[in-house]
């Protein structure tokens, strides 16, 4: 069967003025965020999703609640990656805390792992089992709320890059 999959990243959190890394830390929507969730809504429903999938965290459900007239339902799957220890850190106190982690994230090393945080193949496997998720949902056109992290994994997936 024929499906469309819309990919919408959250609107913008609490902390967007900060250029940080933001994984599991569980934001609110600023007031921007409201706004464009609103307006994003306009556009989301002339494509009549039949179903969302949502992210658990707080700025995807709120962006996910200004979209009227479908079901929704949270797919943990969907949550950003978890960047541990480095979590709300800019990339540039990353690169000063540990060069050669940072490179091994860089060079896309499977193994790497956050401090304290996921591991990229694990990661990329809850990718799939989310992709595998949206695939099999009998909708034809399904909609997923999520972080742009998963997203450009989800395209990486369904692209087969």
């Amino acid at each position: 069967m024929k499906k469309k999959l819309l990919l919408l990243r959250h609107a913008a959190h609490e902390a967007a003025h900060h250029p940080r890394f933001y994984g599991r830390t569980d934001l609110a929507l600023s007031e921007q965020g409201r706004l464009q969730a609103a307006s994003i809504a306009l556009l989301i429903n002339k494509h009549r999703p039949d179903v969302c999938f949502c992210s658990p965290l707080k700025r995807c459900l709120e962006t996910s609640a200004a979209l009227s007239g479908m079901p929704t339902e949270i797919l943990p799957d969907l949550r950003e990656v978890d960047f541990g220890s480095w979590e709300g850190k800019t990339f540039d106190e990353m690169q000063q805390l540990n060069p050669e982690a940072v490179q091994r994230w860089a060079d896309f090393d499977l193994q790497f792992s956050f401090p304290d945080g996921d591991r990229l193949d694990d990661f990329l496997i809850r990718i799939r089992r989310a992709a595998s998720t949206i695939v099999a949902c009998p909708a034809t056109t399904v909609l997923a709320v999520t972080h742009a992290g998963v997203i450009r994994a989800l395209l990486c997936h369904f692209l087969e890059l």
